[in-house]
């Protein structure tokens, strides 16, 4: 089957959905086999898979859910991680566990993100950096028990709504807020896309890889990266650095 095929299914299964983020979820989880992630530390590769990420996002969620002493469902809560292992995790893991993230953006002023999360009443942040006076919930990649299955994942308190911010060029910033609906018209364009890119379609043999330079926060990281290429089960690569010596080192595996 070629991949047009593969998502053009996906798009009918999702339109035949409630279109929630929870049928977005099922749907790009569903290969669980499959690379995810390939982070390069120290001069390493760690893969991460679908199913890796995706226990651990609920794994997260019920973390979430007792520091926040299940309360104050369907507010929301703010992402902020520089690790985009760490960002993934924390992006479903919110939604998962009923709670409705914000795309917090570093490079914004510190007035600008202060000025959002006042908007947004945001209580807790969410991943690996803390922004100050607000509740930080911690997420490490090196607890191991993250990865571990333990239940089922629980679909019926998912949220359905993500927020992010505008470049931040003036000095308040606009917020943008996606439902699952608007996410699944976006996805609709992949196909179309896909056709146009004859080397995309071509990844019949092995998965296609995507190496992220945009980050997940900003809306076309986040729309034309994140979404689309999950969606594909495509696998994103993280170099250390994008300096020539770590882009070579990638080139050189994918190519030995």
């Amino acid at each position: 089957m070629t991949d047009n095929k593969k998502f053009k299914l996906k798009i009918k299964e999702l339109e035949n959905s409630n279109r929630t983020f929870a049928d977005i979820f099922r749907c790009i989880f569903s290969n669980e086999d499959s690379i995810m992630f390939s982070l390069y530390v120290d001069g390493k590769k760690i893969n991460y898979s679908y199913g890796e990420i995706k226990t651990a996002a609920f794994n997260f969620s019920k973390v979430i859910s007792e520091q926040n002493g299940n309360d104050n469902k369907d507010t929301w809560v703010a992402i902020n991680a520089e690790n985009k292992v760490i960002w993934t995790i924390s992006f479903w893991a919110a939604l998962c566990a009923g709670y409705k993230p914000f795309l917090l953006n570093p490079n914004h002023t510190i007035e600008n993100n202060k000025h959002n999360l006042e908007l947004l009443n945001i209580k807790h942040v969410l991943g690996d950096s803390p922004f100050e006076d607000v509740s930080f919930i911690k997420l490490s990649l090196d607890d191991n028990s993250l990865f571990t299955k333990k239940e089922e994942i629980v679909y019926d308190h998912f949220s359905d709504q993500m927020a992010f911010s505008s470049s931040g060029s003036s000095s308040k910033p606009k917020i943008a807020v996606y439902s699952g609906t608007k996410i699944v018209e976006d996805l609709r364009n992949f196909v179309h896309v896909s056709k146009m890119d004859k080397g995309f379609c071509r990844h019949h043999k092995k998965q296609h890889c995507q190496l992220v330079t945009l980050p997940f926060y900003h809306v076309f990281g986040f729309m034309l990266v994140f979404m689309w290429y999950s969606f594909a089960n495509g696998c994103f690569i993280l170099p250390e650095s994008l300096t020539d010596k770590d882009l070579r080192q990638i080139f050189n595996e994918d190519n030995s």
